[in-house]
């Protein structure tokens, strides 16, 4: 039968998004610290976000943000036969979201925290040159739609589920397309997705693993 966690936000694991905002792609997208973090609200229609929204005089603000989520897994014994992350949609759902692994060093989420995915090189010229699809390390393939009235479903890879057996935490960072390979998404251009966190009252839009637990190895010990 499938067990579950739930994404519980104390203590050093929480989940919540940071955002960097400036009047460029590129200063916006190479940032290692956001401008702000938000780790206590209910939910938020910008959790995973890129737009650029023109101002007067030919002025412009680029928004990007970044949803991080870390799960106290020290439940899991073992490697898992499969598993789902689950994070339900709110407000704004474009799609194209990418699951990525974020470092272990995330704990007690702060801006500084902007850029702490696994293999992030900071590059950006918005034309692709800070492409980084082939350096992180994917946790599943990439939802092009977005539901903001249910659960959106990873179905976690390999490595995933490695990280998932045999560590007490497992950090995943939910960024979209445009901002994994540094394409500029355009004045008056928009891609973004909301999120429900764990501080929702009770469980049922709470950010959650399902898991079909592993067999634990059985050790035959020899005879002498």
């Amino acid at each position: 039968m499938p067990e579950t966690i739930y994404m519980v936000d104390t203590g050093p694991n929480e989940d919540g998004h940071i955002q960097k905002y400036s009047p460029t792609w590129a200063v916006s997208r190479s940032a290692t610290t956001g401008t702000t973090v938000s780790d206590s609200g209910s939910s938020s229609i910008y959790a995973i976000r890129t737009e650029i929204q023109s101002m007067g005089r030919g002025g412009a603000t680029c928004f990007i943000s970044r949803a991080f989520f870390q799960f106290n897994v020290e439940g899991i014994r073992t490697r898992p036969n499969s598993a789902k992350l689950m994070i339900y949609g709110a407000g704004n759902g474009d799609g194209r979201v990418n699951c990525v692994k974020a470092l272990d060093s995330m704990p007690y989420l702060s801006t500084s925290d902007f850029d702490n995915i696994d293999g992030w090189v900071n590059t950006s010229d918005g034309l692709g040159t800070g492409n980084n699809a082939s350096n992180v390390t994917y946790y599943a393939s990439e939802l092009g739609a977005w539901s903001t009235s249910g659960y959106n479903e990873f179905l976690l890879n390999d490595t995933a589920l490695n990280d998932l057996g045999y560590s007490g935490t497992f950090a995943v960072c939910l960024l979209d397309r445009y901002d994994l390979r540094d394409l500029s998404i355009g004045a008056g251009n928009s891609n973004i997705n909301g999120v429900w966190y764990s501080e929702n009252t009770g469980t049922s839009k709470d950010p959650k693993i399902e898991y079909e637990p592993g067999t634990p190895s059985v050790f035959f010990g020899a005879n002498f």
